[in-house]
């Protein structure tokens, strides 16, 4: 044990990060990732889609479900604040087309939602179990 978490294995931090991104990008319709700060029924679609990936994660790792349900929990509340941040004051025509990628805020947001995901997955499924 180093410090207060447990090693974590090289193979169950590698799952962690493909898993992220399979769920958290490749698995995500175009439809949920745009309009997921929009409303709860596209947020509940994009962590339903996560709540599967993390739970299949779960089964492959010594880890417990309750951390993929405190996981998957924090993950929604940080998407709904960070994107319904970035959505203030632009109009909905800007998330239907792809004019919000010719925004360098929303490249830079993009890496910083996505490295917190990771430290908090990290966080948490990296907790003593038992």
């Amino acid at each position: 044990m180093i410090g207060i978490l447990p090693v974590m294995s090289i193979n169950e931090a590698f799952i962690l990060i493909i898993m992220h991104f399979v769920f958290d990008w490749f698995l995500q319709p175009r439809a949920v990732a745009q309009r997921k700060a929009s409303s709860w029924k596209w947020m509940g679609m994009h962590t339903g889609i996560l709540y599967v990936g993390y739970t299949v994660y779960a089964w492959m790792t010594p880890n417990e479900h309750w951390m993929v349900i405190a996981y998957v929990a924090l993950h929604t509340v940080q998407d709904k604040l960070i994107w319904a941040w970035y959505r203030e004051g632009k109009d909905d025509s800007f998330f239907d087309g792809r004019y919000y990628a010719t925004d360098p805020n929303y490249y830079r947001l993009i890496a910083l939602d996505q490295m917190l995901h990771l430290l908090f997955a990290f966080w948490i499924f990296t907790r003593p179990v038992g």
